[in-house]
This record gives structure tokens, C-alpha cells and sequence, in this order.
């Protein structure tokens, strides 16, 4: 049975499966949809993106859609189903037809025993999926459907790091993700309304301010992870304080607005930091007077769930990994 794991989020869709030397394999592309027609039919794609014919209607997936997935707040959603559509394709063998689907899904809609069977109902098919993505045509069924919470995944990957009472901190693009674990036992899950996006927004903002001159948004991640900005090839003198400053208060922020959903890190024995953006903020997670005793920020933050996820699958289906 082929197992595979895809994390379809606002942001980014992730996949990963067991490849036919029995490593680990994982891929990802932005979520982004445009749907051509007569007005519009620029199908010349680059090797960010995919262009998908299903369903009677052909899409551009990838890096050059037009549309974003940031204000869906499910995953129920024509953009959300046809990337996981098109990761399942970037997995399948020749001769592979059947598939397990591990996908995650917002808490709040993982403690719903109606949401999570709307969801099985949206992704699970009783027919063949037919559908052609870069001119390839692909035919298979998914068989079955296991929904995980967001978040969790890490859990299955690095058991060892959820001895005792610790806290998943899921820094996404849009929000963060908290999940309270006891003895890799899942306690308490919710969600913060700010993501990375309201870090780089803030930096953006403050250095703007400081320096007098727009900021590159396309810019701004390199900004993050240097921890500072360039001109003309030249560290521009005063950004990195702007910049360390912006990531000490968003940690701050953190600590605040996780209280207020009733998770206090002060009696917690770990902190493991996943997402994007905890990699983009590790060095101040590192040296912060009371993150930095607890915290550990995973290397493979950004792939961790997915591979978590898919290892769940293989252990419940296949009976490996």
C-alpha cells in the first residue's frame, strides 16, 4: 500500500514518502492556484510550478499561480485539494494506483468528529482521480484518508524529545500552532493568529522607518536570515539592531498571547520550535533570557510534520518505518 504524507498549508504545500531505496523523500511548492482560460492561457511554466488539467478545467499550481491560500481558514478548498492532487503525483511509482493519504488539519477541526468526516468526504474518493499534471497523465484512487492535527508530527519523528511535559511551537507563514505533549501524550492544542508574516511585516515597518526608504518584500526572509540588510554589497550600518530588536519582541509577543490561550512555557521542561520561521529567528531563541534554557529549535523544522506524519502512516498501514 502506498503511504504518503502531504501537508497542504497556506503558504506551502510539503510531501513526503518512502522512495523505492527506501530513504525518506520530500518535495514542496507554494500554494498557488490561476485557472486559465480564453483571458488568460500563459501555459509556459517554469520548474517552480505545474500546469494541471482535472476535473474539465486547467490550472497553473506553484510559485506562478496568482492566487494564495492566506485567508482560507480551512482546507476544504479547491486550491488546498488540487495541490494535494498534484503531490500525490510527484510520489507515485508507475505501477502504483492506490494511495493512503496522510493530510493534517486545523485543530479546531480535528476535535470535531462532523468537520473530520467532511474532510474525509472532500480528499477520499470512491472513483479513479484522473488528472494530467505537465502534460503527464496520472490515474489512482485514494483508498483511504488519515487526518492528523497540525503540528504533531515531530512527535513521531523525535519520540526522545517529548519525555515529560514539553511544547510544540509552530511558527508558520500565517500563525503558530501550540500543542501541549506529556510523555508524547497530546494535552491541550490552539493556535496564535500571528505567523511569520507579522515578523515580517513588523521588520519591514522599522526599517523603513529607521532608514527612510521602502524595503524589499522579496527581500525581507534573506534580511531575517542574515540578520541584517545590504546596499550596494555592503552591510548597511544600524539594520542589524532594527532587525534584532523586531525578533526579540516577537518572541516576547509570543510568550504573551500564549499565556492569554492559557500555555505557559514557565512550567514546561522543553520548547521544541518547528516551522520556517523558527529558523529564521534561531539565534535569538537561543540567546533569549527565558526561551533560551528550554528551547530547542529542530533543524528540519521545515519538513519535520510531514515526514512525522508519514512515518505514522507507515507504521498504521504498512507496519515499518
Amino acid at each position: 500500500m502506498k503511504v504518503v504524507s502531504v501537508d497542504p498549508g497556506k503558504d506551502s504545500t510539503k510531501y513526503a514518502y518512502i522512495g523505492e531505496d527506501r530513504k525518506i523523500k520530500t518535495g514542496r511548492f507554494k500554494t498557488r492556484m490561476t485557472i486559465l482560460d480564453d483571458l488568460n492561457n500563459n501555459d509556459i511554466i517554469g520548474e517552480d510550478s505545474f500546469k494541471v488539467d482535472y476535473d474539465g478545467s486547467t490550472f497553473v499550481i506553484g510559485n506562478q499561480g496568482s492566487v494564495d491560500a492566506a485567508d482560507e481558514r480551512s482546507k476544504k478548498n479547491s486550491i488546498h485539494k488540487i495541490a494535494t492532487l498534484v503531490a500525490v503525483t510527484q510520489m507515485l511509482g508507475p505501477e502504483e494506483k492506490e494511495v493512503v493519504l496522510v493530510n493534517n488539519i486545523p485543530s479546531t477541526s480535528y476535535k470535531s468528529k462532523q468537520l473530520k468526516q467532511e474532510y474525509m468526504d472532500f480528499y477520499k474518493s470512491q472513483d479513479e482521480i484522473d488528472i494530467t499534471v505537465n502534460d503527464i497523465p496520472y490515474n489512482f484512487k485514494i483508498t483511504d484518508v488519515l487526518f492528523l492535527p497540525e503540528s504533531i508530527g515531530c512527535i513521531f519523528r523525535y519520540p526522545q524529545l517529548f519525555e515529560g511535559k514539553s511544547c510544540i511551537i509552530d511558527i508558520g507563514k500565517y500563525n503558530i500552532g501550540l500543542v501541549v505533549v506529556e510523555n508524547c501524550s497530546i494535552q491541550y492544542m490552539t493556535t496564535l493568529d500571528f505567523g511569520g508574516t507579522e515578523l515580517e511585516n513588523r521588520t519591514i515597518e522599522n526599517l523603513e522607518s529607521k532608514f527612510d526608504k521602502g524595503i524589499s518584500r522579496y527581500k525581507i526572509i534573506d534580511y531575517l536570515k542574515n540578520g541584517y540588510i545590504e546596499s550596494w554589497g555592503e552591510k548597511v550600518k544600524g539594520s542589524e539592531e532594527v532587525i534584532s530588536q523586531c525578533k526579540i519582541e516577537y518572541l516576547n509577543d509570543i510568550i504573551k498571547e500564549s499565556a492569554k490561550k492559557k500555555v505557559s512555557f514557565e512550567t514546561m521542561e522543553r520548547l521544541n520550535f518547528i516551522g520556517g520561521t523558527s529558523l529564521l529567528i534561531k539565534d535569538k531563541i537561543n540567546t533569549h533570557p527565558k526561551f533560551s534554557k528550554l528551547s530547542n529549535v529542530l533543524n528540519d523544522a521545515k519538513e519535520v510534520s510531514v515526514i512525522g506524519n508519514l512515518l505514522f502512516g507507515e507504521r498504521k498501514y504498512n507496519d515499518k518505518a
